[in-house]
């Protein structure tokens, strides 16, 4: 067709006709052929380059059309010799082939690059066609294990295990067909060199194979991918099972509210069944749970994925109540509920807190039995034997004044003088046992009187009262509570602080009085005080018990080498008193 299109009148030709001799010199050239030859320095009656003439023998020589390609103006032609035998010469034309080497050479750049990309793909690519593999890169057979060559030699067919090769057949020819979508994804197993199962995900797509229809597949090796999820799926089997019997309920609300996952435990707790619980939401199982307290968290958890946790009191339709702890997750699902039944600790609980309220009202009632019978003591030896022996000791008195003789005289006063010591030990015995004064002036000239007995005087350590002027106006109970913490108080300073210098102070607001007793002792580390036992601490406890009978409260604030401050606070019945700033010390320097 070419030549029959060349052959056209040489003067009408577009594309170069020449007629050459034998010798290889220009016979005739028409237009479109002179800036050919030109180009080559050749022209009309000359010779025509030296290359041409070789084309030019060999054409007439074997009486056979010979053909070559040459540029010419930034184009590449094409030149077909064809002899005239008989004539001795040989015509030349010319065929502008420039766009098409353009193509081609455009188709193989694109061939390169298509090469280029795939073989250096992290995946493996193989393309079918005509059930055959006409192509595959590196990837893939390094992937099973085999070198190129042996992987060309066998069908790519047995690669697959034998269980999936009728399914990958099938999906092929479909795929061919055009019956499946556009982008075709399987996960099947293969058989690698060494025999090893292998899994793989083969994602296919129909392409043009050298002017025929074939399937290009990406294989990609998942095996270590369906290992990780077989054993997230024995995992997720072993928490299902640890959460399907724990004694505590265990469940998964999703984000509309329904129950994904409840355990056994959750359904007694809620006296339903696992099947009334799954895929229902909570509002359809229990109406108006939206209104409580615990969903309102639920929601909180969910929108903000705030986790928390908190006790709860549930009341069933038939009116029985159970308490539960109950502690709230943020998850990916949902939210994740754990639900501990605490009915019996809170039954507990309110028997201890019941127990504790006995024995604040046993001990209140102990220390005022304890008060009295101390004040009946006291008033006993006040009244009977202080009072005898202040008689006898004015009778030894008078007895010694009558004597003459000086020595005898002198015995029966060292005797009197003995029964006043005794009587003065009976005062202090009386002032430990119950301070008259603390009842008959009040809770000020008490502790005045403890501050200078003969006790306190004795230990060598300053002591200061700290009190307003007027009388603090509080009634016996509290005063009595008041007078013994502070004697407590005082006394373990004594005996345990080292201090210098102890002061006690007295408050009064409207609604409250205070003690506090402060030393600038030694201190102690409040973590290692010991509990009440054999070795002492119950006159504390019995304070505390004592001044938390009245609804009041006991604190004690120390450091080493910092001092102690020992504070009783108690409220007040609402007696009139002008307002002062309360006796509590909140630094734990207390000197």
């Amino acid at each position: 067709i070419v030549i029959e299109q060349l052959s056209r009148f040489p003067g009408e030709n577009p594309y170069p006709v020449c007629r050459i001799s034998r010798e290889g010199m220009v016979l005739y050239a028409n237009q479109a052929s002179k800036t050919l030859l030109e180009a080559h320095d050749s022209g009309q009656d000359k010779r025509v380059p030296s290359d041409w003439c070789g084309f030019v023998e060999e054409a007439i020589r074997f009486e056979k059309v010979v053909h070559f390609e040459d540029e010419y103006q930034d184009g590449i032609f094409i030149f077909y010799i064809i002899p005239v035998v008989d004539s001795g010469y040989c015509n030349l034309y010319g065929f502008d082939v420039t766009e098409r080497k353009k193509a081609e050479q455009a188709l193989q750049e694109s061939e390169e690059k298509y090469r280029l990309v795939i073989e250096n793909a992290g995946v493996g690519v193989i393309v079918i066609q005509d059930g055959h593999r006409v192509f595959s890169n590196s990837r893939i057979h390094n992937m099973y294990g085999y070198t190129k060559k042996e992987y060309d030699d066998i069908d790519f067919m047995s690669i697959v295990h034998p269980e999936d090769r009728s399914y990958v057949a099938d999906r092929i020819k479909r795929r061919l067909l055009g019956e499946l979508k556009d982008v075709d994804v399987i996960e099947v197993r293969a058989i690698s060199k060494s025999g090893e199962i292998m899994w793989v995900e083969a994602n296919s797509t129909v392409i043009q194979w050298k002017g025929k229809p074939g399937l290009q597949v990406f294989v990609a090796d998942i095996t270590e991918r369906k290992k990780a999820e077989e054993a997230l799926r024995e995992s997720e089997q072993r928490y299902r099972s640890t959460l399907d019997d724990m004694l505590e309920g265990c469940q998964i609300i999703g984000r509309d509210w329904r129950y994904l996952y409840v355990n056994d435990a959750v359904a007694v707790q809620g006296r339903k069944t696992r099947e009334q619980l799954l895929g229902h939401t909570m509002m359809d199982v229990y109406p108006g749970i939206e209104d409580t307290k615990v969903f309102g968290l639920i929601r909180r958890c969910m929108d903000q994925h705030i986790p928390h946790r908190l006790e709860d009191k549930f009341v069933y339709f038939d009116g029985r109540v159970r308490w539960f702890d109950i502690s709230i997750q943020p998850i990916p699902e949902g939210v994740f509920i754990l639900s501990m039944d605490i009915t019996d600790r809170k039954k507990a609980e309110d028997k201890r807190r019941e127990y504790q309220a006995r024995l604040k009202a046993m001990a209140s009632q102990l220390s005022s039995i304890q008060e009295r019978q101390r004040r009946r003591i006291a008033v006993e030896l006040h009244d009977r034997i202080t009072q005898k022996l202040a008689m006898a000791k004015l009778g030894l008195e008078a007895l010694a004044g009558s004597f003459t003789d000086a020595k005898a005289a002198g015995k029966v006063k060292d005797i009197a003088g003995q029964v006043g010591e005794t009587i003065e030990d009976a005062y202090s015995l009386m002032l430990e046992l119950s301070n008259p004064v603390l009842y008959e002036i009040g809770l000020k000239a008490a502790v005045e009187t403890l501050l200078q007995s003969d006790f306190v005087k004795r230990c060598g350590i300053r002591c200061r009262l700290v009190a307003p002027e007027r009388p603090m106006n509080i009634d016996t109970d509290i005063r009595v509570a008041l007078y013994q913490a502070t004697r407590e108080f005082l006394f373990n300073a004594i005996k345990h602080s080292k201090a210098g210098e102890i002061e006690v102070h007295l408050g009064r607001t409207h609604d409250t009085a205070t003690v506090t007793v402060r030393d600038d002792g030694v201190g102690f580390n409040l973590s290692k005080v010991r509990r009440p036992g054999k070795r002492g601490g119950f006159g504390l406890f019995h304070i505390r018990e004592n001044i938390g009978g009245i609804g009041g409260e006991f604190t004690i604030k120390s450091k080493p080498g910092k001092g102690t401050s020992a504070t009783a606070c108690v409220p007040l019945s609402g007696k009139d008193f002008p307002t002062q700033k309360k006796g509590l010390y909140e630094n734990t320097d207390c000197r």
